[in-house]
């Protein structure tokens, strides 16, 4: 017989999390029994549209109540969608001498950024941060202009943590670039963090179902009044005609659940998350060259921390943690190919070696602080037994 190993703990959140089984009862009639299309005018039909529009509500009071904003959800079929959708339909809707984002925006921003810019015959400029990750707001302004009209900024960036000063980003916007629409990519910050401030400024929020313990393959771009993003999915004209396509009613229906779950249990999340968070960090800061990436910035998100520790490289680490049962995330060293730097880590100032040797711990409400306490007892041994290797 196998010896059984360890109970494998799952500490990479940030990459995604597991479904909520409260979450997944909501589901399961719409996977089983109620399975109309939400178009259809029968009455099964019309039971799933009004479990559409219920959910619709639910993310939307999980995004913007706090701020105090109406607005249009429309769903997607998740986070890299609504990011593309905003960036590419909000470019295409208007001209713009330039697209404005920051250096530390996830892909699917950074690359749809560069396309809508060079299909329009404009600049793309990325503005850099401070050696800990935060939008150097100095630079930021001097990259915008009167005629600029679209702006999209990430909020907890998803590879370091760091959460961007988007408050004072969207002043800088409405006061140089009043025409301006902001897009803010909240995917990691949403669920983890208050985003009231962020609600309060942005002209649209892409989120996600599976950050926050719901479903993957479902997310939403929230938007605050304004003209509505050229689509880039024809057909039915389902979504107010901005996102065509069957809507994904199991799925739906769970980032509503999730999304409502999520917003009860922030005032207890965030604290709770930074108590382990900081036992993540003791645990680094115990390691002999071990760095906390974007620790110097005046926020980080209490979900995320990454950190290059000397003589290794991540996924090397990530194996010998994983023997021990232990799964967490690496630094994503490499772009679209194996010789680029990653555009986050290049903005703090990382080479490649130490931008290789990068892990991520994700952690989530789900996370218990005996995760944490196997994770910081396994970490030493791990980070000896591959320094031992390297020689």
């Amino acid at each position: 017989m196998t010896p059984k190993g360890p109970e494998t703990l799952d500490l990479d959140h940030a990459a995604t999390s597991p479904l909520d089984p409260a979450v997944l009862e909501e589901m399961l009639p719409y996977l089983r029994s109620e399975s109309a299309n939400p178009s259809s005018v029968h009455a099964p039909g019309v039971r799933a549209r009004a479990a559409v529009e219920r959910a619709r509500e639910r993310v939307l009071e999980a995004v913007a109540g706090g701020a105090g904003r109406g607005g249009t959800v429309t769903f997607t079929s998740g986070g890299t969608e609504a990011n593309n959708l905003a960036v590419l339909g909000f470019v295409r809707a208007r001209r713009t001498d330039r697209v404005v984002v920051s250096a530390v925006e996830h892909p699917s921003v950074r690359n749809p950024a560069a396309v809508a810019a060079e299909e329009a015959g404009v600049p793309c400029v990325a503005t850099p941060t401070d050696p800990a990750g935060s939008l150097d707001l100095d630079r930021f302004a001097e990259a915008l202009g009167e005629k600029t009209t679209f702006v999209a900024l990430i909020h907890g960036q998803n590879e370091t943590g760091v959460v961007q000063p988007i408050a004072a980003a969207a002043r800088a916007v409405r006061a140089l670039a009043p025409r301006a629409h902001l897009h803010v990519d909240a995917i990691q910050s949403f669920g983890k963090v208050p985003i009231d401030d962020v609600a309060a400024v942005a002209d649209s929020i892409a989120v996600s179902g599976h950050k926050i313990h719901g479903p993957k393959g479902i997310g939403a771009l929230v938007r605050f009044g304004g003209r509505a993003p050229v689509p880039l999915v024809f057909g039915g004209g389902q979504e107010a005609g901005v996102r065509s396509g069957t809507e994904n009613v199991p799925g739906i229906v769970g980032f509503g659940a999730a999304a409502s779950r999520a917003a009860a249990a922030l005032s207890a999340t965030t604290p709770a998350l930074a108590a382990l968070a900081a036992r993540v960090v003791a645990a680094f800061d115990a390691l002999d060259g071990a760095v906390v990436l974007g620790r110097d910035a005046a926020e980080r998100l209490p979900s995320i921390v990454a950190a290059a520790v000397a003589g290794v490289r991540g996924e090397v680490l990530q194996h010998h943690l994983e023997e021990e049962g232990i799964v967490v995330g690496t630094g994503s060293a490499c772009a679209s190919s194996k010789t680029e730097l990653s555009p986050t880590y290049a903005a703090l100032g990382l080479n490649e070696a130490e931008a290789r040797s990068v892990i991520r711990v994700g952690l989530s409400r789900h996370t218990a602080a005996a995760d944490v306490d196997r994770f910081a007892a396994a970490l030493p041994r791990a980070v000896a037994r591959v320094r031992e290797l390297v020689g």
